[in-house]
């Protein structure tokens, strides 16, 4: 997946909160791409601000 097709996805479902891979405690109700040890981290964050889920994939951040 390429940022831009990320991007895609984050505009096709509205979604108003979001963290483009800016290093930053996470806001409330928003969901996040930062890149972490060479992969990208993608999480959500509930109403407090809490990060309620969390993945990593292994990206070519070549490109």
């Amino acid at each position: 997946m390429t940022r831009e097709e990320a991007k895609q996805i984050i505009d096709s479902e509205n979604l108003s909160f979001y963290n483009w891979f800016e290093l930053r405690d996470a806001h409330y109700d928003e969901v996040g791409i930062i890149v972490n040890d060479n992969k990208w981290e993608v999480y959500s964050s509930d109403e407090r601000g809490y990060i309620v889920t969390k993945k990593y994939l292994s990206v070519n951040l070549m490109h």
